[in-house]
C-alpha cells in the first residue's frame, strides 16, 4: 500500500507530467494574450491552489473523522456480541480473570466471531492498567501504549471515545497526522452497552482499520474537481475572450463604418452646400448679367422715347403738336418694351426663382413633376405618368407626402431628365411616379430610349449620379441605376413611406394649399396638365 505522500505524488505525476503541457484550443493561438485573459489565468492558478491546500487537509479530516464514528459504532456492537456470548465478563472478580480468560481458544474464537462484519482490521484489548492482554495477531504482537496511543487510551478510561491515528509506516508505533491507519479506543464494562445498570469497568478495547483506500479515492475525487475546475475554467476563459475579442472587432468595424458613414454624411452635405452654392452664384450671375443687361436696354429704349417726347423745341420755341405718324411710333415702341419686360418676367425672373426653390413642390409631388416635365420637354419628349394610388394618395391641395421628400423628388427628377437631354441623345423620357401599398414605398422611374452605355465604363459623377444619390441618401431612399448600350438608360429611386391614417389626413383638409390659377386637376388616365 502506498503512502500517503507518495499517493499524492502519483497523483502529482499523473495530472503534471514533467514539462508542463501547453493548453491547445480551437480558438485561436494565446500564447500572447491580453491583460485581462493573464489575469484571468493567474486568478485560475491562485483559486485552483488554494482549493489544494485547504482541501488536502479537509478531505483527511473528512475521511478520519468518518472512520472514527464507525470505529464507534463497531466497537458498540462488538461489546454487545461478546457479552452475549457466553464468556463471563461480569462480575466483581471479571477484571481480575481477564488476563486468564484472552489466552483461551474461547476467548479468540468469540472475540474473532464478534468482529466479524465490521470495519476493523485488527483489536487489542488491555486491562485497566494499560497492559495488553488480547490481540488479533497474537499477544506478543501487540503494541505498547505511547504517545497518542496511551493519551487515548486514558481517554477512554475515563469513558471517552478516542480514535487517534497511526502510520503503517512505523508498524503502529508513533502518532501521524499523515497516517493510513486509524486506531480506536473505547471502555467496556462488564453489562452489555443497552444495560440500565451502570455496572464497573472492565477493559479497554481498540480496533485499528486500514482507511488508505478511501484517502486515495478522496484525493482523487478532489484532484479530478480541481482539474475540471482548472481546465473547464481555463475553456470557459478562452471561449469569453474569443467572444471579447470577436465583439471587440465587430464593435471597431462597426466604428469604423459609422466613421465612414459620417464623413460620407458630411460629404455629402458639402456637396449639397457646395451645389446650393453654385446655384446661387449662377443666379447672381446671370441677374448681374443677362436680365441686368436686358433691363438696362428697357431703361435706355424707355429714356430715348422720354427724349423724343420731350424734344418739343426750347423754352422760347413751343413744341410742335405731334403728328399722327409719330403717335403711332411711340405707340409701336412702347408695345415692343411691354412684351420684352414680360419676356423678363416670364422665362428669366420666373426661372431664377423655380431654380431657387420650385413653389409647386407644396401642392403636390404629382404637380410638381407634371410641372417639371412640361417645362423640360422639347427636343426629347418627357412624359409623366402617375399611378391611380399615388393620385389617390395626394388629394387636391394637400399632400401627406412630406415636403422635404417632394423637393428631394423633384431635384432628383431634374438631375435625371437633365442628364438625358444633355447626354443620352434620346427623343423620348419616361417618368413613373407611382407607390406601392404592399412595400410601403414611392417610386420614381426616369426611362429613356437613348444610347446608353456599358456600366462601370463611365462614372457615375458625369452622370450627376453623386448629387442624385446625396438628395436619395436625404430621404432614405434608395438609387438603382441600369443601362445597356443602344438600350437607353433606367434610373429608378425608391423611397420607403408609410401614408397617414385617413381620419388623420381628414384633419389636413382645413389646411389644403390653394392651388396657383395656372394649375388645373389631374386628368382622368397617365397624363396630367399643370402649369
Amino acid at each position: 500500500m502506498t503512502s500517503p505522500e507518495q499517493n499524492r505524488m502519483s497523483l502529482n505525476t499523473a495530472s503534471f507530467p514533467g514539462r508542463r503541457p501547453r493548453l491547445k484550443l480551437p480558438f485561436g493561438d494565446y500564447s500572447h494574450a491580453s491583460q485581462p485573459l493573464g489575469v484571468g489565468i493567474v486568478a485560475i492558478l491562485i483559486i485552483s491552489a488554494a482549493i489544494l491546500f485547504l482541501g488536502d487537509t479537509q478531505v483527511e479530516r473528512s475521511v478520519l473523522r468518518t472512520a472514527g464514528a464507525e470505529h464507534e459504532s463497531d466497537l458498540l456492537r462488538f461489546s454487545e456480541t461478546l457479552h452475549y456470548s457466553g464468556l463471563s465478563l461480569n462480575g466483581p472478580q471479571a477484571g481480575q480473570d481477564l488476563p486468564e480468560l484472552a489466552q483461551t481458544a474461547i476467548f479468540d474464537t468469540r472475540v474473532k466471531r464478534a468482529l466479524f462484519g465490521l470495519n476493523a482490521e485488527r483489536m487489542e484489548i488491555y486491562t485497566l492498567d494499560g497492559v495488553p492482554v488480547y490481540s488479533t495477531e497474537g499477544i506478543e504482537n501487540a503494541p505498547a501504549l505511547s504517545g497518542g496511543a496511551l493519551e487515548a487510551f486514558e481517554n477512554a478510561s475515563r469513558s471517552q471515545f478516542t480514535s487517534f491515528f497511526r502510520s503503517r509506516a512505523s508498524s503502529l508505533a508513533d502518532f501521524s497526522s499523515d497516517a493510513e491507519l486509524i486506531q480506536s479506543f473505547m471502555l467496556m464494562r462488564d453489562v452489555p452497552p443497552d444495560s440500565v445498570d451502570s455496572g464497573r469497568s472492565l477493559m479497554v478495547a481498540a480496533i485499528t482499520s486500514d482507511v488508505s483506500p478511501e484517502l486515495d479515492a478522496a484525493y482523487a475525487t478532489m484532484w479530478l474537481v480541481v482539474g475540471v475546475f482548472f481546465f473547464g475554467s481555463l475553456v470557459i476563459l478562452a471561449v469569453v475572450h474569443w467572444v471579447s475579442v470577436r465583439s471587440s472587432s465587430r464593435l471597431k468595424a462597426a466604428n469604423d463604418a459609422l466613421a465612414m458613414q459620417n464623413v460620407a454624411v458630411r460629404e455629402s452635405r458639402e456637396r449639397m452646400i457646395a451645389a446650393a452654392d453654385a446655384t446661387k452664384r449662377a443666379i447672381s450671375e446671370e441677374l448681374h448679367g443677362s436680365v441686368q443687361t436686358r433691363l438696362f436696354s428697357i431703361w435706355m429704349r424707355l429714356s430715348n422715347l422720354k427724349k423724343r417726347m420731350d424734344s418739343a423745341g426750347t423754352d422760347t420755341e413751343p413744341a410742335p403738336a405731334p403728328g399722327p405718324g409719330s403717335e403711332r411710333a411711340i405707340r409701336s415702341e412702347l408695345a415692343r418694351i411691354i412684351d420684352e419686360l414680360d419676356d423678363v418676367r416670364e422665362n428669366d425672373i420666373r426661372g431664377l426663382s423655380h431654380r431657387l426653390h420650385p413653389s409647386i413642390v407644396r401642392v403636390g409631388a404629382a404637380p410638381a413633376l407634371k410641372s417639371l416635365c412640361d417645362r423640360l420637354s422639347g427636343d426629347v419628349k418627357v412624359v409623366l405618368h402617375a399611378d391611380r394610388a399615388v393620385r389617390e394618395l395626394e388629394p387636391l391641395g394637400a399632400s401627406p407626402i412630406p415636403e422635404p421628400v417632394r423637393l428631394a423628388v423633384f431635384r432628383i427628377a431634374e438631375l435625371a431628365i437633365g442628364n438625358t437631354i444633355k447626354h443620352a441623345a434620346a427623343t423620348r423620357c419616361d417618368v413613373r411616379w407611382s407607390y406601392s401599398e404592399s412595400r410601403q414605398a414611392l417610386v420614381l422611374s426616369v426611362e429613356d430610349d437613348g444610347v446608353g452605355f456599358e456600366q462601370g465604363t463611365m462614372s457615375s459623377s458625369g452622370l450627376g449620379m453623386v448629387n442624385i444619390q446625396d438628395y436619395t441618401d436625404a430621404i432614405d431612399g434608395k438609387a438603382e441605376l441600369r443601362s445597356e448600350p443602344d438600350w437607353g438608360t433606367t434610373l429608378t429611386v425608391t423611397i420607403p413611406f408609410v401614408p397617414v391614417q385617413a381620419a388623420e389626413f381628414q384633419s389636413l383638409a382645413g389646411a389644403r394649399l390653394r392651388l396657383p390659377d395656372n394649375v388645373t386637376p389631374f386628368e382622368q388616365g397617365d397624363q396630367q396638365v399643370a402649369a
